[in-house]
């Protein structure tokens, strides 16, 4: 469903962050050349990706880790 929206937002909108619950990168069923795409753009950003899955540490939230100091 987030996929779908996605799909029609406006250019600057980062498509490539949605990632499934599990870590995996949605975009490769659909289209090779999209999921690697998406695997490029997050390894820009810092996040990495092993065998077609974003490592958890990479998405997981912590409230303390957003806390103000």
């Amino acid at each position: 469903m987030v996929g779908r929206w996605m799909a029609n937002c406006p250019s600057d909108v980062p498509w490539w962050r949605v990632v499934a619950k599990d870590g995996h990168i949605p975009l490769s069923k659909r289209s090779i050349e999209h999921g690697l795409e998406q695997v490029r753009r997050l390894h820009e950003e810092g996040v990495n990706v092993e065998g077609g899955l974003v490592t958890k540490t990479a998405f997981i939230y912590s409230a303390d880790l957003m806390a103000d100091d």
